[in-house]
C-alpha cells in the first residue's frame, strides 16, 4: 500500500522540484509594430476638374480615415499642396480650393492644380509611409456685378452724398467680397456689404442713422468734385475677381437738398389745402414733410422743424422762432398730440448725407372751431369766365352785379367777405368758421365746383351754419349724370341738407321769372331781356323745378310764357329748409339771380338774408 502511494506522489514531487529549482526560458523580443494605413474616402477624383466650392454646402467636405491593425490611430497630418502639414484628430475638414491661373482654353475661368495629402499616425508615433494622396484641378469662374441699383445713370451730375447698391452673380456660387474704387483706386476694403452710402462720416448723427450691418458708409472726401469714375469689383472666396463695373459721373459741389411738400392730417383726416381744419378733442396731428435731392441724386438723411403759435384772429406779430430741434433729427413724419385751437407756423429743413442743409420751408396750420353767432356773410363766386356776351357773363361782370345787390347789407350790420372758388378750388374751415351765412352763386352754366365742396359745407351746416345757393348749374352738383334732366335724391347732400327729393331741368327757353310766396314775404322776380340774346325773347332755359322734402317749403314758383304755357308753370323753383330739429338752415334757387332785373335781385337777396337769419 505504501509503495503504491509513493508511485503516485513521485511525479508530483518532480514537477514541484522543477518549479522551485529551475528558471523559465526567455521568450525573446516582442513582435514589430505594424504601420498605420490612410485612405481618403471623400474628395475630388484623381486628375479631374472640380468647382473650387465643390459642395452645395459652400465648402467641400473632405473625409478620410486611418487604420492600425495592432494599435489605434492617434491623429493625422493634413497637407494641402506645399503648405505646412497640420496635425488633427478629426477625420474630415471643409476646405475651399483656390483657382488663380487663367485657363488658356476658356477666358471666363481660372484653374489651379491642388494636392491633398493625408498621413495617419498611430499611438506609437509611427506614420503611414504611403500617405493618401489626391490630385485634381480646381475650377473657378469669375463673378460679375449683375445689377447696379442707383438713381443716377452714366454721365449724370451727382452730389457727393449718393447711394447705390449692387447684386453679384457667379456661375459656381461661393460667398464673395466687394470693393469700391474711385478713379480706379480702392477706397474700401474687401467687404461683404453690397450697399454704399457716401456720407459725412465726421457727423456722428449721420453715421448712427445708417444700417452699417448692411450699408458701407464711405466718407464724402473720397468723392471729390469733377469727373469721377465709380467702380465695383467682386472677389469670390476662391480668389477670382470680377471685371470692374464702372459708372462715370460728374460730381457737383455745393448742391443742396430741397423740401418740396408739407402735409398734415388730423385724426386721420387731411387738413384742407390752406392748412385748416375744424377742432376735435384728443386728436393726434401727424405732420409729414417731403423733400428731394433728385436734382443731384443725393439722399435725404433727416429732417428738423420748429414751430410757433398764436390765437386765431390774433393780429399781433408772431413770437420769435424757438431753437431748432437739432437734437431730434428725425424721419419725415412728426406727431403732435392734441394741438389746441389756433394758428401754427412751421419751419422745416432737411439734411442730406453730406451734412448739407436745405433752405427753410415754411407752412401754416390752423385749427378752428365754428363761431357763427355774428352777422357775417361769405359770398362764394363759382362763375367761370364767360365771353361777356348776352347769356354768358364774364366773371368780373358777375362780381360787380353781386357787389351792387349786396351793397346795402352792411347798413343793416352785416360784414361781407368773398372768395373766388376758381382761385382756391376748395373752401376750408378757415374760410367759413366765423361766417353766419354762406351765399354760393354761379353766374353761368359751365362751372360745377360746388360738388367738390360738399364735405366742408356739411361740417359747416352741422355746426349751425346757413347756406343760400343760387345758380342754374347748382343741381348738377348733386347728380351722378350732370346731363340728366331728371334727378332723384335719397341719401345725399340735396336730400339731407337742402331737403329736396327730386329735380327737373327745363331744356327749353321757358323761364321768365318767379312768383314769390307771399306767405313768407318772398318778392317776385322777372328776367331782364337785356341780359339774354334777343332771339331768346326774354326767356331762359336750363332752370330747375324741385320737389320739397320733409320739413322744407316752397318759397317761389315758376313763371313762364303766357302762350304756350310751360309744363313747369307754377311748379316750385326754390326751396328753404328751416328744420326745428337740426341746427342748419338752407335755401336753394333753381335759377341764377344775375339774369333778373338788378333792383328785383337786390330786393330778393336782402329778403333772403333776413329770412334765413331769423
Amino acid at each position: 500500500m505504501k509503495f503504491r502511494n509513493l508511485l503516485i506522489i513521485a511525479p508530483l514531487l518532480l514537477i514541484l522540484a522543477l518549479l522551485l529549482g529551475c528558471e523559465a526560458e526567455d521568450p525573446g523580443a516582442p513582435l514589430p509594430n505594424k504601420l498605420p494605413d490612410t485612405r481618403i474616402v471623400v474628395a475630388p477624383l484623381e486628375g479631374t476638374e472640380y468647382d473650387h466650392y465643390v459642395s452645395p454646402t459652400k465648402l467641400f467636405n473632405i473625409q478620410w480615415f486611418g487604420s492600425d491593425t495592432d494599435g489605434i490611430i492617434a491623429g493625422y497630418y493634413v497637407q494641402i499642396d506645399n503648405g505646412l502639414a497640420v496635425w488633427t484628430t478629426s477625420t474630415d475638414s471643409a476646405i475651399a480650393f483656390e483657382a488663380s491661373e487663367p485657363d488658356s482654353n476658356d477666358a471666363s475661368r481660372l484653374l489651379e492644380n491642388h494636392t491633398i495629402r493625408i498621413t495617419a499616425v498611430d499611438d506609437l508615433g509611427d506614420s503611414d509611409p504611403t500617405p493618401a494622396i489626391r490630385t485634381f484641378w480646381a475650377v473657378n469662374y469669375m463673378p460679375e456685378v449683375s445689377k447696379f441699383t442707383a438713381d443716377f445713370e452714366e454721365g449724370d451730375t451727382v452730389g457727393r452724398g449718393v447711394y447705390f447698391e449692387i447684386e453679384w452673380a457667379d456661375q459656381n456660387i461661393s460667398d464673395a467680397l466687394v470693393r469700391l474704387n474711385i478713379d480706379g483706386s480702392p477706397v474700401t476694403n474687401w467687404d461683404s456689404r453690397l450697399k454704399f452710402q457716401f456720407c459725412e462720416t465726421a457727423l456722428g448723427t449721420i453715421v448712427e442713422s445708417i444700417d452699417t450691418i448692411n450699408v458701407y458708409p464711405v466718407d464724402i472726401s473720397l468723392l471729390r468734385a469733377g469727373k469721377r469714375s465709380i467702380s465695383i469689383e467682386v472677389k469670390d472666396l476662391g480668389g477670382a475677381i470680377s471685371n470692374a463695373f464702372v459708372r462715370n459721373v460728374f460730381v457737383a459741389e455745393g448742391v443742396l437738398p430741397k423740401v418740396t411738400a408739407f402735409t398734415a392730417s388730423y385724426g386721420g383726416t387731411d387738413f384742407f389745402p390752406d392748412g385748416s381744419i375744424f377742432y376735435d378733442d384728443n386728436i393726434t396731428t401727424v405732420m409729414s414733410i417731403q423733400a428731394t435731392a433728385e436734382d443731384y441724386f443725393g439722399i435725404i438723411q433727416a429732417y428738423r422743424y420748429r414751430m410757433r403759435y398764436r390765437a386765431i384772429g390774433d393780429t399781433a406779430a408772431w413770437i420769435d422762432w424757438p431753437d431748432w430741434s437739432d437734437e431730434t433729427w428725425s424721419g419725415s413724419t412728426i406727431e403732435f398730440t392734441n394741438l389746441n385751437l389756433g394758428e401754427y407756423q412751421f419751419q422745416v429743413q432737411c439734411r442730406d448725407y453730406t451734412g448739407a442743409l436745405s433752405e427753410i420751408y415754411e407752412n401754416k396750420l390752423a385749427i378752428v372751431t365754428p363761431d357763427l353767432g355774428g352777422m357775417t356773410i361769405l359770398i362764394v363766386d363759382e362763375t367761370a369766365a364767360g365771353n361777356d356776351r348776352p347769356g354768358s357773363p364774364a366773371d368780373s361782370t358777375n362780381d360787380k352785379f353781386w357787389a351792387r345787390i349786396t351793397a346795402d347789407l352792411p347798413d343793416d350790420g352785416w360784414t361781407l367777405s368773398s372768395v373766388d372758388i376758381d382761385s382756391v378750388g376748395r373752401i376750408s374751415p378757415l374760410h367759413v368758421y366765423n361766417k353766419n351765412i354762406i351765399i354760393w352763386h354761379a353766374g353761368d352754366y359751365s362751372s360745377i365746383l360746388l360738388s367738390e365742396n360738399l364735405g366742408i359745407l356739411e361740417q359747416y351746416l352741422e355746426a349751425g351754419g346757413k347756406l343760400i345757393i343760387s345758380g342754374w348749374s347748382s343741381l348738377k352738383a348733386f347728380a351722378a349724370d350732370p346731363a340728366s334732366l331728371d334727378l332723384t335724391f335719397e341719401a345725399d347732400f340735396a336730400a339731407d341738407y337742402l331737403r329736396i327729393t327730386e329735380g327737373h331741368k327745363n331744356p327749353d327757353k321757358e323761364f321768365a321769372g318767379i312768383y314769390g310766396n307771399s306767405e313768407f314775404g318772398c318778392p317776385d322776380l322777372t328776367i331782364d331781356p337785356e341780359k339774354l340774346p334777343s332771339r331768346w325773347n326774354g326767356l331762359m332755359n336750363n332752370c330747375w323745378i324741385m320737389t320739397p322734402g320733409w320739413r322744407s317749403e316752397a318759397i317761389c314758383t315758376w313763371k313762364g310764357p303766357a302762350d304756350p304755357v310751360s309744363s313747369f308753370e307754377g311748379k316750385t323753383c326754390a326751396v328753404r329748409n328751416y328744420s326745428p330739429v337740426y341746427p342748419w338752415r338752407t335755401m336753394i334757387l333753381g335759377f341764377e339771380l344775375f339774369f333778373a332785373y338788378e333792383d328785383q335781385a337786390k330786393e330778393f337777396i336782402e329778403w333772403a338774408v333776413t329770412d334765413i337769419s331769423q
